[in-house]
């Protein structure tokens, strides 16, 4: 994995091989969340991808009425994976990193990211889009 990636930062595709041995039915949400948030994404840490976002976000008057839905900004930024760093980094920091490897046990088969969140961290799913956005900009230093 580390080899044929060239664009990538190693700690990032680090996290992804030992969540597919422990947790093979994960969410890819919460996967990319946790490499992001651990590693960074394209060769750049979370805070820099949380700048990027919010910026697009508020600078480029981005529709924001579903987050989750969002596509690529650019070749670098993904807020898929920005989004699951936000999730994961508010888990890790308010309930313990053991509680943000927890989110990573639901299967990608029976359950949506949103549903997880909603259960496990009592964020309605009617609420993540502020959560998310507030978040972002609080992550962000803005």
């Amino acid at each position: 994995m580390i080899l044929s990636s060239f664009t990538e930062c190693d700690e990032h595709e680090l996290v992804h091989y030992f969540t597919a041995i422990k947790y093979p039915n994960k969410m890819q949400f919460f996967d990319e969340g946790l490499a992001t948030y651990i590693g960074g994404s394209m060769g750049q840490d979370l805070n820099y991808h949380l700048k990027k976002l919010y910026n697009h976000f508020y600078r480029m008057n981005t529709d924001t009425t579903n987050i989750m839905k969002l596509p690529r900004i650019d070749q670098e930024t993904d807020p898929a994976y920005i989004l699951g760093g936000v999730i994961i980094k508010y888990t890790a920091e308010t309930f313990g990193i053991q509680k943000a490897l927890n989110l990573l046990i639901y299967s990608y088969k029976q359950n949506t990211p949103e549903e997880v969140i909603e259960k496990e961290l009592g964020i309605p799913k009617d609420k993540l889009n502020s959560f998310l956005l507030e978040y972002i900009k609080k992550y962000s230093g803005n």
